[in-house]
């Protein structure tokens, strides 16, 4: 076949980019120039010269990143195996198709595609130890803690550990150095008054924990401490010797005899430099900063002088003598004050060194990993082991990594290390392996200094590899993204700021889509007052701002041939606070916001209402929580409804009178607080044997929140469906805290309106995006607005690590130490300089246009909107009218006026319209087929002791998910064809999510551990046949085909007209799901254990299946008989 393609300027840098095998590649890949489609179809033309997937590793910058290069891999493999050439990949093929031999290797590799390494570099680090256990020296059935289990238990750490400090005895003190008085460094700094605060000692502790810096020798305090009372006796002896002079010096010669004494006694120990960092240096003589105040009194000082009797030229000589003696004297106080603050913050990090220790004790008694250590591990085998690396590097042959620009010292190591020739100890230097070394970045795009990105890292590396002859560098230029208007003022724009020293150079973006004929950049002007600060120049802004954005949905703003959805626009922001003031002027105007970057995830509804119920499950007793979760729209209980309780509990004794979870349910008058308490009474009564995660997740299936949201929020519920599963995802790192833990936790975050990150929403379609500039990366939309740029960034402060020296600097009592301020002036230096590349990425990820906010009166010096001088000068300016426009919703009419007789008339009008609600939920579980005869045995439920109801089902899966049924918990006398079902739903779980092999040995072993779980006697279930069971359904042809899309038990809910005029709230789990490649349902499947269902088993199977489907939206569903071997397929 035959493609036609456009010629591009970097097209031979994209066909070496895609073929090149002899050399390792360095791609510095421009925005938008398709870096994605470059690494995919790498991959895939690897695939077709017959490299085995197994053997090839593409490590991305986020998990979300590497699915979607796995699945645009796939998708390259199976377009190429067909012959058909993707059109980002025809420049690698001259003749327009694969030849018959690659295609041959694709087609043999397509089922093996899964052997592919597609990760983040922590999940590529993993898998790199994973097979060497000994030689990592880890345990080998290590977790990983994620981001949220490895704070809580560093805080846990942390606080255990002050604690021992703050009740130690001075004499237990472990800091002090021989011959040392008694002084307990950390006890003395965070109890003097405006001492160490405990957050800026927790900030120093990540810090040494995070760096492990070198130990850093202090100066001796004597010799200075001598220096400064010398001078300081020097100056009192010449002012002393002076007439008329005392009288202008003043009060300043009492204070320097008080710091020449204090000197005197100072020795090269903890409480002589607490004493001098503590002394109170107080105006006159000292400035606020605790410097000595420069001394101008030099015409009082001659004017004593002679009046006193000296003549001019004398009194001018002397004062010169004194000058000079007060000079020396300051620089030799601020010597002093450095090497006393050093000494101390030495002492400090040493004593902070034993949280490191002690936090990665708890992590290996855990036996637990973290993110670093995963690096770290997986660095040292690589180090310490080269029979290991060379294992290893055999094992990936080709090793391909994006954002290379984003990478730290420790994981470019790791990479150059795998790839390159071993040759000498300075790995930078080695040479790479043909073909075995790809990296992609764009350097001016390097703006995560924060995640420990170092953009001198990838200067050297770059660097390293022009000078290997093994090695190419190729620029990749052209920009598919935005129209040629954006990409002429990105380029007129960030020329010259990105050229300057600590840049790293530009190189122009060729644009592919040349201008529609509109002005893609224009300028929003936005007046504030004169004088106004950032808080109203960001309402000003943000007005202007949402009327502009509603006028481009609606397509009346004419900068645009058409109107824009809501999701092809953008406000980009520096930095993620105050963003609710857009989400504000936005809502006024009744567009949808999907605030990725906004913080005020306590501060939703839906969050509020999970608190409580939190709360309520944690402390059955607790009545504020549980009134708030009644009185709340997840139960909206009445206040009439609330008094009836009240009313039914009140000849009650004790507690028992008052309302709590614990209430039994039959002492309340039918209605939805009854309700509630019968459906939360269960859960409660297990809050000690499950874990939070557990609980939860049945509190949310029991009280059907999923579904009450969807009906709430209606087409716009994914943010709070989005925040409900951010919030139960949290509580899996209190799985040993429990849940009073996180009850106490989540709590004390809504009380202090704690800023946190809402949860990420997948679809956005209608909702205009409101995210920061870090989390826009790699994105795109048709319009984008930065915004926020009046505001100021936050100034360099608290402890910082000097890379160079590998030591930890910082301010103690408000005093620096030793190179702090060299430290602080480059960290200044380069966040300026990445703050200016953020500009460049925001700038970047316009496809139509591109609108900057110009202020009136101009913002001052120093703002993030002052950062870059934004081009064209002459760009068309925005002038808004002032007017703020209607919202899209519709208003209610305002005259609402009515008499008596209308009043009941409408009233009766909305009674007979008015809904009703009736729960549904589609079964999955085996027994919920219409009732069989007495006679009819086909049920395998026919003789069950307990009804398994829906609840109990959800709640048993749980359980066993989370290995924590007790038995004091588990269901009493569940029936033997309940368990069956049970077990097979589970072992069909554990084989999607990839837990065990398709192994009927394996398989057999689970199901024995599950029964006993189940406190079933081997004897009633035989394992070796569930086990036979579930490898029957897992391997029949039409299940097979789905193998590596399924997604197991998956939670759905939706809402739809019922009979008679009401509305059926469905809820429920659909046991598996297949996905397209962009995440589409595809196939439901429903597992089913019966040996010999009847025809109206099987009708009411069928009918759970097509409730499933209706929900879902997916096609197909098959219903899998398993016992039977049997497959319905479902429409």
């Amino acid at each position: 076949m035959t493609t036609l393609v456009t010629t591009l300027r970097d097209d031979v840098a994209r066909r070496a980019a895609l073929t090149d095998r002899r050399h390792g590649l360095l791609v510095e890949a421009g925005a938008g120039s398709g870096k994605t489609a470059i690494l995919a179809g790498r991959v895939a033309l690897l695939v077709a010269d017959g490299v085995p997937p197994r053997e090839i590793a593409a490590i991305t910058f986020t998990e979300l990143a590497a699915a979607e290069l796995a699945a645009r891999v796939r998708r390259y493999v199976e377009e190429l195996a067909e012959g058909q050439v993707p059109g980002n990949l025809a420049v690698a093929f001259p003749t327009g198709a694969p030849s018959p031999q690659q295609r041959r290797a694709l087609l043999a590799a397509r089922d093996h595609l899964d052997e592919l390494t597609c990760s983040t570099i922590h999940g590529f680090a993993r898998e790199l130890v994973r097979p060497y256990p000994v030689e990592a020296n880890i345990d080998p059935g290590a977790s990983v803690l994620d981001a949220t289990e490895q704070a809580l238990l560093f805080d846990e750490v942390f606080e255990g550990w002050l604690r021992e400090r703050l009740g130690e005895r001075p004499s237990q003190a472990s800091s002090a150095p021989e011959g040392d008085e008694a002084c307990d460094v950390v006890a003395e700094l965070v109890t003097l008054e405006n001492g160490l605060k405990l957050d800026d000692l927790e900030q120093l502790a990540r810090l040494v924990l995070e760096r492990q810096p070198e130990p850093h020798e202090a100066a001796a305090l004597e010799p200075a401490a001598a220096r400064v009372a010398q001078l300081a006796d020097a100056f009192l002896r010449l002012v002393g010797g002076t007439p008329g002079a005392a009288e202008v010096v003043g009060e300043r010669t009492e204070q320097l005899r008080a710091l020449a004494e204090l000197c005197r006694q100072v020795r090269t120990d903890h409480p002589s430099a607490l004493a001098l960092l503590a002394y109170e240096r107080a105006a006159p003589l000292f400035t606020q900063a605790g410097a000595l105040r420069a001394l101008r009194v030099k015409g009082a000082w001659v004017k004593a002088c002679v009046a006193a009797g000296l003549g001019k030229p004398e009194a001018e000589g002397r004062f010169e003598a004194a000058m000079e003696a007060y000079q020396g004297l300051a620089e030799a106080l601020d010597e002093l004050t450095m090497a006393a603050c050093d000494l101390l913050l030495a002492a400090l990090v040493s004593e902070l060194a034993d949280v490191g220790r002690r936090y990665r004790e708890r992590k290996r008694d855990a036996a637990a990993l973290d993110f670093d250590d995963l690096i770290a591990t997986a660095l040292e085998l690589l180090r310490e082991r080269p029979d290991v690396r060379d294992e290893l590097a055999e094992r990936y042959r080709y090793v391909l990594i994006d954002e290379f620009q984003d990478t730290d010292p420790q994981q470019a190591e790791i990479v150059w290390r795998l790839t390159g020739e071993p040759n000498g100890d300075d790995w930078r230097t080695w040479r790479t392996r043909p073909g075995a070394r790809f990296v992609v970045g764009d350097p001016k795009q390097s703006i995560y200094r924060f995640r420990g990105a170092d953009a001198a890292t990838y200067r050297q590396l770059s660097e390293s590899m022009a000078a290997d002859p093994g090695a190419k560098r190729l620029e990749l230029t052209t920009n598919f993204r935005s129209y040629e208007g954006i990409l002429e003022a990105a380029n007129a724009t960030f020329a010259a700021p990105l050229s300057l020293e600590g840049q790293p150079g530009y190189r122009p973006l060729d644009p592919f889509h040349a201008s529609d004929g509109s002005v893609p950049v224009r300028r929003l002007l936005v007046a504030a007052p004169e004088g106004a600060n950032a808080e109203q120049r960001r309402e000003a802004e943000a007005a202007c701002v949402a009327n502009l954005v509603l006028e481009l949905v609606e397509g009346t703003s004419g900068l645009l041939p058409h109107a824009v959805s809501p999701g092809d626009i953008a406000l980009l922001a520096p930095v993620g606070s105050e963003l609710e003031v857009y989400e504000r002027a936005l809502d006024a105007r009744g567009l949808n916001v999907a605030s990725q970057a906004g913080k005020g995830f306590y501060r939703r509804q839906e969050v509020q209402d999970l608190v409580a119920l939190t709360r309520a499950l944690a402390d059955p007793r607790d009545r504020l929580a549980l009134g708030a979760l009644l009185r709340g729209p997840l139960v909206g209980a009445t206040d009439e409804e609330l008094l009836d309780a009240a009313e039914a509990l009140k000849d009650q004794e004790g507690d028992a009178r008052h309302l709590n979870v614990l209430t039994d349910p039959e002492l309340l008058p039918p209605g939805v607080v009854r309700a509630t308490l019968e459906r939360l009474r269960p859960i409660v009564d297990d809050r000690f044997a499950t874990t939070p995660h557990a609980l939860l997740s049945r509190a949310l299936a029991a009280l059907e929140v999923r579904a009450v949201l969807e009906h709430r929020h209606g087409a716009h519920a994914d943010r709070a469906l989005a925040n409900l599963d951010r919030f139960l995802e949290r509580s899996r790192a209190y799985a040993v805290r429990g849940l009073g833990a996180f009850a106490a936790d989540v709590w004390a975050s809504w009380e202090a309106a704690e800023a946190e990150l809402e949860g990420r929403v997948d679809s956005e379609s209608d909702a205009v995006t409101l995210i920061t500039i870090h989390s826009a990366k790699g994105l795109e939309w048709k319009v984008v607005i930065p915004v926020n740029g009046a505001s100021t960034p936050k100034a360099v402060s608290g402890p910082l690590y000097d890379r160079e020296a590998r030591r930890v600097v910082s301010k103690l009592l408000g005093h620096e130490c030793s190179g702090y301020a060299a430290v602080k002036e480059r960290e200044e230096a380069e966040l300026l300089a990445e703050r200016v590349r953020l500009w460049y990425v925001a700038a970047t990820r316009a496809r139509e246009l591109f609108v900057v906010p110009q202020h009136t009166p101009e913002v001052k010096e120093g703002a993030w909107c002052r950062m870059v001088e934004w081009r064209p000068d002459d760009a068309p300016v925005i002038e808004p009218d002032g007017v703020q426009r209607p919202p899209r919703r519709h208003e209610a009419p305002q005259d609402v006026a009515q008499s008596r007789e209308a009043f009941l008339a409408e009233q009766e009008r909305i009674r007979r319209g008015q809904a009703r609600i009736e729960r549904r939920a589609p079964s999955r579980r085996d027994d919920e087929a219409p009732t069989p005869a007495p006679d009819d045995a086909a049920g395998e439920e026919a003789t069950a002791v307990v009804t398994l109801t829906e609840e109990a089902a959800t709640a048993l899966l749980a359980a066993l998910d989370e290995e924590e049924l007790a038995p004091d918990h588990a269901p009493p006398a569940l029936a033997v064809g309940a368990a069956r079902g049970v077990l097979l739903h589970k072992l069909l779980e554990e084989l999607i999510d990839g837990e065990h092999p398709a192994e009927l040995g394996a398989l057999a072993a689970r199901a024995a551990e599950l029964i006993s779980q189940l406190h079933h006697e081997e004897g009633d279930l035989d394992p070796a046949e569930v086990a036979e069971c579930a490898l029957r359904a897992w391997t029949l042809p039409e299940v097979a085909a789905l193998h590596g899309r399924l997604l197991a038990e998956v939670e759905v809910a939706g809402v739809e007209p019922g009979a008679d005029g009401a509305t059926e709230h469905w809820s429920g789990v659909a046991d598996a799901i297949a996905v397209s490649p962009d995440g589409k349902p595809e196939v439901v499947i429903d597992w089913k254990s019966d040996r010999d269902p009847s025809p109206a088993t099987l009708a009411h199977y069928r009918e759970q299946l097509r409730a499933y489907l209706r929900l879902t939206g997916a096609p197909e569903g098959l219903l899998v008989l398993a016992t039977l071997g049997r497959v319905e397929r479902v429409a």
